[in-house]
């Protein structure tokens, strides 16, 4: 939603309304940035207000920056708006790449950490009783404890790679 109101703001400017008038339009129509068309209302600081709109719009802040700049400079905005709006876009599209792409992972993972349990589940399915043979002596359990700690350390691992790309981006 942040990024179609982003577009429209950037449309109402280019077709010649002024800064006020495309907040408060943008606003009653997408329901974003009221701080910001209520602080046009009242002629108070817009990129202010809209730093207070990023609390649940993130986008919002890159607009306040820009804003500021703006208003600072008097270098046109619909240009930087319509950037701000694209580059957010491709940064959503990588995103759900990323997603798709690390699926295969997140489910090798949750697998391999399963093997173990569906291999003890085979064996008494086939009428050995592994169990047993787990508590049978001391080198049987720590097979055991040997082997639940490196399967779930090699779960957590695989975890912390797909965590640290996802930080990544």
């Amino acid at each position: 939603m942040g990024v179609a109101w982003v577009l429209a703001v950037a449309g109402e400017l280019r077709a010649g309304a002024d800064t006020g008038s495309a907040l408060q339009r943008c606003g009653s129509r997408f329901g974003v940035g009221a701080a910001a068309a209520h602080a046009a209302r009242m002629g108070a600081d817009i990129p202010t207000a809209l730093e207070v709109d990023a609390a649940r719009t993130p986008i919002l802040r890159s607009v306040a920056a820009a804003w500021s700049v703006s208003q600072q400079t008097g270098a046109g905005l619909a240009d930087v708006l319509e950037r701000i709006a694209d580059g957010h876009r491709r940064g959503l599209e990588v995103r759900r790449t990323l997603d798709v792409e690390l699926a295969g992972p997140r489910a090798t993972a949750r697998l391999m950490s399963l093997l173990p349990a569906i291999g003890v589940g085979l064996a008494m399915l086939l009428g050995a009783d592994p169990l047993r043979w787990f508590i049978s002596s001391v080198p049987a359990a720590t097979c055991l404890l040997t082997g639940i700690t490196l399967n779930l350390a090699g779960f957590l691992w695989i975890r912390r790679i797909v965590r640290g790309i996802e930080a990544r981006l």
